[in-house]
């Protein structure tokens, strides 16, 4: 669905030689992570499932409050410079964002890449699942503001 190798293909090409890595996460694991000189070191590309919970119409982008259940992230859709229009979204809606992690300010913020409305209503659960399982084979611990998915409640 989301072309990132080919984004991955055309920052080699353009010369920015940075390292490319992509992960699905969590909106808190993105708030965790460490950064230096305001640049974002382990993650440049994300993709996130949430909940549309704020949103505000700019003549140049549309920002919008992702809530997923661990935090609460803002995202920028930028407009193109052609002048073309991009699709607004509704508060309350699923979305999924592919994006980049940028510091802007001191805050963290994703610029979007590729977003779509998610119309599956296990896909929330389903990449919960997905990111913890991806915990467990590679040994990343995601971190969440939840009480219950820290396990503060289970037995």
């Amino acid at each position: 669905f989301f072309p990132f190798a080919q984004l991955e293909f055309e920052l080699k090409m353009s010369g920015r030689g940075q390292p490319i890595f992509y992960r699905k996460l969590f909106l808190s694991q993105i708030l965790q992570e460490n950064t230096e000189n305001h640049e974002p070191k382990e993650v440049f590309f994300v993709e996130v499932l949430g909940i549309i919970i704020s949103r505000w119409i700019h003549h140049n982008r549309h920002s919008y409050i992702l809530d997923d259940g661990s935090a609460l992230l803002t995202c920028n859709h930028w407009k193109p410079n052609d002048g073309s229009q991009i699709e607004q979204f509704e508060i309350g809606a699923s979305i999924n964002i592919q994006g980049r992690v940028v510091v802007h300010n001191g805050k963290k913020k994703i610029t979007i890449e590729h977003i779509r409305k998610e119309d599956d209503v296990n896909a929330e659960s389903m990449r919960w699942l997905e990111i913890y399982s991806h915990r467990t084979v590679f040994g990343d611990q995601p971190k969440t503001t939840n009480s219950l998915a820290n396990g503060a409640f289970l037995s």
